[in-house]
This record gives C-alpha cells, structure tokens and sequence, in this order.
C-alpha cells in the first residue's frame, strides 16, 4: 500500500525568534525598527510534500525572508569587521545566530546549497565553544545542527543526513536531561520522533515508524493538555502520522484505528479554542483521509461514508481555511472516496 502523506505540525521556531530578540541592537543599526517590526508573517505552521515556511525542525515563527536575507547581510558585516575582537563564545553565539537566519531562509526556498553552508556556519560555532566548560551553549548550537541537518535530510531524501540528525538530537540529551530540563528534553524527544518519522518512509521496513512513535510517546509523557494544549496537539497530530504509515506498511487496522483516535484527540483542543482554524482544518484533512484508508483496507462501507463526508465537510464549511493545494487534494479524495462506495454497493 501507498503511504499517505499526511500534513504534519511544527512547533514555534524560538532559536529564530530568540536570535531577532537578543540581537535586535545589532540590527537595528542597519535596519530601521519599523522593518524589525513589522517582520513577522503569516505564513502555516505546517506544510504537505514538503518543508514548511521558516521551520527550525520544526519549531516555526514567521519572519518575511526580505527582512531574513537583510539580517543575514547585517551579521555577515558585523562578523567581518569585529570577528577578531570578540571572545570566542561571543563569535560562536553570533555564528549561531547567523546560522539559524540562514537556516530559515534556506528552508523557505528549499535551497539545499545554503543549507550546506549553514552546516558550515553552526561547525564553525562548534569549533569556538567547548562542550566541557560552556554544555548549555555547546548543546544549543549542536541542536540547532540538527535541525538543519533535518531539513538537508528531508529536502534531498538522504537517509544518512536524517541518521545523523537523530544521532545529534540523542547527543543533546546528554546534557538536556529529562529531570533538569523537561521543557528542551521533550521538544527534543519531538524532533527526534519526527526525524524518525522522515527516516521511516524513505526506508521498506516498519521498524523506524515504531521508533517514532516510542519518541512521541516519551515527548507526551512529559506534556500536559492542561498547561500547553498546541504541543500536546502538535504530538498528537504527529504521531498519527506515524501510526497511520506504519498501519498502512503493514496492513494493519488497529495501527490506523489508533492513528484516528490521536486525531481526534487534535480536535478536542480546537473545541477547547486553543488550536488555531488553520490547524484544526489540516487535522480534518488528515483525519479524513486515515479514515479512507481504513475504509480501503477494511473495505467497509460505513467507515468509507464518514470519510466521504469528512471531506465534503471540508470542502464546504472550511475550504477558507485551505490552500489550493489542499482544497485540490480534499477535491480528489473525495472523489476516491465515492469510487470505493460505488465498489462496495
């Protein structure tokens, strides 16, 4: 069976967002303050077949890439004029900077050449901070490594560059401990189970989806509806994604079954009003086509009805909430979806 690519959440890019924040003096003197701003955009969280807009493995906020490739240009100058009077955890905290502007603007072109000179920029932060005396700054920057060693990995399909990214994110546990650091050992937990999730379809076996889940599990072990309902929703949605993949691999129904039972689960905080309608809409996406699979599979007429429905529902009520694309791929899942009815009348 073809593995369905559902649409899957990120988190808020805060290394992104930080970088502005700290560094706002920086650019300030090269950009007026209105366009810092004004800066912020408005583009999804998430994205299908492909990376969303400004992720940072996945943790997304919104800059316009206009005023990104101006900050770029600003901290290249600076790093080139002063390089040699900073200390070195200074320069390697600028780099680090740079590197997740470039990063970001990088993944909003799919430009896989700049992502493999921001690799270089964050190596080179790498080389002017040491593990030992400075852990929380070195893990900071060897995070954000792998977040765009995700994004090459995901971009040119290479199953080494997302191997590599897992094995940094398990490295910055090493410090981000689940007892001293919960809020950085769950999100990380999160990167790696999505990054798992990556691996898993570009490889035959099911065994790396089983991985994924087992990592979102232990990032929701640590996150409570009540306190943050988005990142609760954000690994619920995800790891259905996984459920829902693995159960198509290996033909199974109960995988599916509960990949429609996390969902839902997505849905009950967009009726709780902390999930935005643009998300809550990409989760009936993803809602209604599992329940199509599970109907194909199970070749059951009432499960292949409600996912008829699910979509017709979209179409009419929320296709504000939708790209074209999306409406596109709900218009042609529907249209599947009564072929399967008119095969099981």
């Amino acid at each position: 069976m073809e593995l369905s690519n559902n649409y899957i959440f990120y988190f808020e890019n805060t290394a992104l967002k930080q970088t502005i924040e700290q560094y706002s003096d920086v650019l300030a003197d090269i950009l007026p303050a209105k366009d810092i701003e004004n800066s912020s955009g408005k583009n999804p969280l998430s994205d299908k077949n492909g990376l969303p807009i400004n992720h940072d493995n996945l943790q997304q906020h919104n800059y316009d890439t206009h005023f990104l490739e101006q900050a770029e240009a600003a901290f290249k100058k600076i790093l080139t004029e002063q390089e040699h009077d900073l200390s070195s955890l200074k320069l390697a905290k600028m780099l680090d900077g740079l590197g997740n502007i470039m990063s970001s603007i990088a993944q909003s072109k799919n430009d896989e050449d700049l992502l493999r000179k921001t690799l270089v920029i964050f190596d080179n932060a790498l080389d002017r901070v040491d593990e030992t005396s400075e852990p929380l700054e070195s893990i900071k920057i060897q995070c954000h490594l792998a977040n765009v060693l995700y994004a090459q990995g995901l971009i040119e399909n290479n199953t080494d560059l997302l191997q590599e990214a897992v094995d940094t994110y398990m490295h910055c546990l090493v410090v981000w401990t689940r007892t001293d650091y919960p809020s950085e050992w769950a999100i990380t937990m999160h990167n790696i189970a999505i990054t798992f999730y990556a691996h898993g379809r570009l490889l035959k076996g099911s065994r790396t989806f089983e991985k994924s889940i087992a990592s979102f599990r232990n990032s929701l072990a640590m996150i409570s509806k009540e306190d943050d309902a988005l990142s609760w929703a954000i690994n619920h949605n995800n790891r259905a994604c996984a459920l829902l993949n693995q159960g198509e691999r290996e033909d199974d129904p109960k995988l599916i079954e509960q990949a429609i039972e996390s969902y839902e689960k997505v849905l009950e905080v967009w009726s709780d009003q902390k999930l935005s309608l643009h998300l809550a809409t990409l989760a009936m996406v993803n809602l209604a086509t599992t329940r199509k699979v599970l109907a194909e599979l199970t070749r059951d007429k009432i499960k292949a009805q409600r996912a008829a429905d699910d979509f017709e529902k979209i179409l009419a009520v929320f296709d504000h909430a939708c790209n074209v694309q999306c409406i596109k791929y709900c218009e042609a899942e529907l249209s599947k979806a009564n072929l399967l009815l008119e095969s099981l009348a």
